[in-house]
């Protein structure tokens, strides 16, 4: 059964932060999915879109289907729509936040779920729903393996680099870190990926930075980008050349 995209309200929003409170605290209550379609606590949304429960195997099949069904929505206004993609996180916590077996839930921090009113960057990229979106949209099939984990999972290769815009709107940039990072014969990442020493997707995201000052990273290949890696990379260069 399909169901309207609505927005939730400011109460609405404060609704689910107390929830999501709550959760930390040990309660063991269900999802308050009554606030997606109560007036007081959501809204009509500016354009028409449907979306279903489905089960999504992974991140990017998640993605793939918000970028199908949302399509109606103004796109640059969609990416800093808060309250859409606060409604939707709360539509789909039951997959984003899954129960565990003693009744119990693992929120993490609010960023996960509520998208911040005023946008800044630093923390909407957190918002897990929005993220798998976003880097859809962006990057298309480039991106299926950085989002092959359950919706509750967001691996260490995509959280690097969600957290910098000029990375992850790059497809580029992108296939580039696929290049380096995903084993091609399983599409699973290689071993050591998730360090913070040299050669590392956290160090990656800091020297593209450095880079994007000097070249221009839009108008190369992504086998360009890997050969302008400082040595620090040069064993992951060598890993993924021999691939």
């Amino acid at each position: 059964m399909s169901d309207r995209v609505r927005l939730l309200s400011d109460e609405g929003i404060a609704r689910f932060a107390a929830y999501l409170a709550a959760l930390r605290a040990g309660s063991t209550d269900s999802p308050p999915f009554s606030l997606l379609t109560d007036p007081v606590t959501s809204r009509e949304a500016d354009a028409t879109a449907f979306v279903e429960r489905g089960e999504f195997s992974n991140r990017y099949d998640f993605g793939t289907y918000l970028v199908e069904h949302l399509v109606a929505f103004n796109q640059p206004m969609l990416s800093r729509n808060h309250a859409l993609w606060t409604w939707l996180a709360l539509y789909y916590f039951d997959q984003v936040c899954p129960k565990r077996a003693d009744g119990t839930r693992r929120p993490g921090e609010d960023a996960r779920h509520i998208m911040p009113a005023q946008f800044n960057w630093q923390r909407v990229y957190r918002q897990l729903v929005r993220e798998s979106w976003f880097a859809v949209r962006l990057n298309g099939e480039i991106v299926k393996p950085l989002l092959a984990g359950d919706l509750a999972t967001r691996g260490d290769i995509i959280e690097q680099c969600s957290g910098r815009q000029t990375i992850i709107s790059n497809p580029v940039i992108m296939a580039a870190v696929c290049d380096l990072y995903i084993n091609p014969k399983t599409g699973r990442p290689r071993k050591g990926t998730s360090g913070k020493e040299g050669g590392s997707p956290r160090r990656l995201s800091l020297v593209l930075q450095q880079l994007d000052l000097t070249f221009d990273l839009w108008a190369s290949t992504s086998q360009q980008v890997v050969a302008l890696l400082p040595a620090e990379f040069e064993e992951w260069k060598e890993t993924a050349q021999a691939a």
